[in-house]
Order: C-alpha cells, then sequence, then structure tokens
C-alpha cells in the first residue's frame, strides 16, 4: 500500500520548502508533487496553507523525542561538560541524527533553514 495522502502532502510539503521556503510555497505545487488530486486535499487534512506547513515542522517530531530519550539516557550515566553543553546535545544532536541518517537529502534540514519565521501567516493558530 502506498503512503497515506496526509504523509505525501507532507513529505512534499518538506521538500518544496526546502527549495522555495514558505513564501514561495504553493498548494497547487505541493498537491501536483505529492499526486494528489486537488488543494481540496489541503483543506479537509490541514485547514488552510499554515496547517500544513505547522503539521509539516511537527511530523519529525515524534523522531526526535524519540533520539533524545536515549540520549538524554546516555548522557546521564556519563555526564561530561558543563548543564549548558548537556542541554545543548539534547536539542540539537536528535535533529541532525535523522537529518543524517534517515533524510539523506536533507529536505527537513533544509525546509528548517527555509521557514519565513517573520511570516505573520506562518504563525496564525
Amino acid at each position: 500500500m502506498g503512503q497515506r495522502t496526509i504523509d505525501r502532502l507532507i513529505v512534499s510539503t518538506e521538500k518544496l520548502i526546502s527549495q522555495v521556503g514558505t513564501s514561495g510555497l504553493r498548494l497547487n505545487s505541493v498537491v501536483s508533487d505529492a499526486n494528489v488530486g486537488n488543494a481540496a486535499a489541503v483543506n479537509y487534512h490541514f485547514k488552510n496553507k499554515a496547517g500544513l506547513i505547522q503539521a509539516t515542522i511537527e511530523y519529525r517530531i515524534p523522531q526526535i523525542m524519540h533520539h533524545r530519550s536515549g540520549l538524554a539516557a546516555v548522557l546521564s550515566e556519563t555526564p561530561r561538560g558543563d548543564a549548558f553543553h548537556y542541554q545543548l546535545l539534547l536539542i540539537l544532536f536528535p535533529i541532525f541524527e535523522i537529518i543524517r541518517t534517515q533524510l539523506p537529502e536533507s529536505y527537513y534540514g533544509r525546509m528548517l533553514q527555509r521557514l519565513d519565521v517573520t511570516n505573520p501567516d506562518m504563525v496564525k493558530t
């Protein structure tokens, strides 16, 4: 069985944001790249473009948290460095590890770099 529609839309959004940023993201491009019928699928699953972007950002969080809990267990057994260094490892390492091992084309990493957090449309709830 193929990927679910939601997954295809999110993965396509990751890819396209990594290429054009959030300002250049067009729902028609996402739908076309995801091979989904039409833009109504975005509205049905995510309500709007901002909802799709939010879901895309959150899509990898379970993987990040899984890596973070494993790292926390290891670091708590053999603490190294100061508290700041420990916290920095807990925050950043899981993200980089996922990008390195699971996203060889680094769409997620490039997407994170291209997010336009200054755009008020991207922070609406």
